[in-house]
């Protein structure tokens, strides 16, 4: 449509500003204490690393170990390009602490390679089908 009114085929383009379509609730998708503990229960270290951080999966799929001192995960956030210092609380800690170093990263699938997104995503899907969210 944009090229037909560009080239003067027609006169207007119907579809020219059109607005959204619909609006977002998300509401629904903010878990309470006993979603939280319920995934904690099931989950798998890396899947607790995940929910205790509360960064995006791209940013936690690519961060090595040297990230972590011991007391705070350093890292880039891919979409804002901020760099974040966030000290690891006690929870995150005793996850990291625990989990074994199979991978220059962090996060690494049960054959100690980079986890992709797919892989993650059906991993946390699993844990949350386990917790009954």
């Amino acid at each position: 449509m944009s090229f037909a009114k560009d080239h003067g085929i027609i006169a207007s383009n119907p579809c020219e500003r059109g607005g959204r379509l619909y609006a977002a609730d998300r509401k629904d998708n903010i878990w309470g204490e006993e979603q939280i503990a319920a995934v904690l229960e099931t989950a798998s270290n890396e899947i607790k690393l995940a929910l205790w951080t509360g960064q995006r999966q791209g940013d936690l799929l690519r961060l090595p170990w040297s990230a972590y001192d011991g007391s705070h995960i350093r890292l880039r956030q891919s979409k804002t390009g901020r760099r974040i210092v966030m000290p690891a609380g006690a929870p995150l800690k005793v996850v990291l602490d625990k989990t074994e170093r199979r991978s220059p990263l962090i996060l690494a699938n049960s054959h100690g390679r980079p986890w992709t997104s797919g892989g993650f995503r059906t991993s946390w899907s699993k844990a949350c089908d386990r917790a009954r969210i």
